[in-house]
This record gives C-alpha cells, sequence and structure tokens, in this order.
C-alpha cells in the first residue's frame, strides 16, 4: 500500500488541516448562515438598516 506509513509530523500536519477546515466552515457559516438561507428562499433576509434617521 501507498500510504501504509505515515510519520507524526505528516499525520500532526493532516489532522490540523481537518480541524481548521472544520473551524473555519463552522465561522462561515455562523456569519454568513442567515445570507445563505435568505439566498436559496428558506428565512426572509433581514435589513440592518434602521428608518429613524
Amino acid at each position: 500500500m501507498f500510504l501504509s506509513y505515515i510519520d507524526p509530523l505528516a499525520g500532526g500536519l493532516f489532522v490540523q488541516l481537518v480541524l481548521g477546515g472544520i473551524a473555519g466552515a463552522v465561522l462561515f457559516l455562523k456569519y454568513q448562515g442567515r445570507r445563505l438561507l435568505a439566498l436559496f428562499g428558506f428565512r426572509k433576509e433581514e435589513n440592518s438598516s434602521s428608518d429613524d434617521s
């Protein structure tokens, strides 16, 4: 098998890559989730501007 041995450095790098990708996806969905749901029609887009001027 081609990848029968992965040294500790490469294994740690792979784990860090996966965890960083998961953290990035969670933060992206946290900040852009409402916009994505509104784009696909699951939720109305809320306007953050106020007309109190």
